[in-house]
């Protein structure tokens, strides 16, 4: 064992890895501007922050191979037409 595991009921676990964690935020501003009663134009930017973890163990999962985590960002510029009925 090191620093960063201890004992648990899978004969192993990272100490503060419960599992589960938030991997994809997604948020979006934008703005719309009315060109008549039926139709309106949409602008937006968009982005996108993704967390990728990996945890491997061995096959009898009681010790710790890895654990990495990815992290990245993608933004968006976006246009769109609506028409209501």
């Amino acid at each position: 064992m090191d620093d960063y595991s201890e004992t648990g009921e899978a004969g192993w676990f990272l100490m503060g890895f419960n599992g589960g964690y938030l991997n994809r935020v997604r948020c979006s501003i934008g703005v719309d501007v009315r060109l008549s009663k039926r139709g309106t134009l949409n602008f937006y930017l968009l982005g996108d922050y993704v967390i990728d973890k990996v945890v491997d163990a061995n096959a009898e999962g009681t010790k710790l191979k890895s654990y990495t985590r990815e992290t990245g960002f993608r933004g968006w510029v976006g246009a769109g037409y609506e028409f209501a009925f």
